[in-house]
């Protein structure tokens, strides 16, 4: 009888840790859309700040380079309290009139910088 108590205890045991076991994991964050800016006129050194909504927003300067343009962003948050933070600093280099983009996996900003002509 204590052998048959033991191995009910042990299948209980095994069919508790099987059922605990198969429920299907959460389903990952969904991450927001992508914000493409399409193209976007900069003048060398002159901020430019775009919404991003959901509390986010970036600030983009662009400098010139001979072969190249560097987009400079400074990504921000609103906190539930009501203060700004900043999320990241991204800084790319891309070919004038190129798209370029940028994710850190809570916001993704898409943009085609280009020269303002006078």
């Amino acid at each position: 009888m204590y052998r048959h108590a033991h191995f009910s205890l042990v299948s209980a045991l095994l069919a508790a840790l099987a059922a605990g076991c198969s429920k299907s994991p959460p389903p990952p964050p969904v991450s927001a859309s992508p914000t493409d800016l399409g193209v976007v006129e900069f003048a060398e050194h002159t901020p430019r700040h775009f919404g991003l909504g959901e509390g986010k927003g970036c600030t983009v300067v662009c400098t010139r380079m001979p072969d190249a343009i560097v987009v400079e962003m400074v990504v921000e948050g609103t906190n539930a309290d009501g203060t700004v933070s900043v999320l990241s600093r991204p800084r790319i280099m891309t070919p004038p009139g190129r798209s370029c983009s940028f994710s850190d996996g809570s916001v993704e900003v898409k943009l085609t910088p280009q020269w303002k002509t006078p």
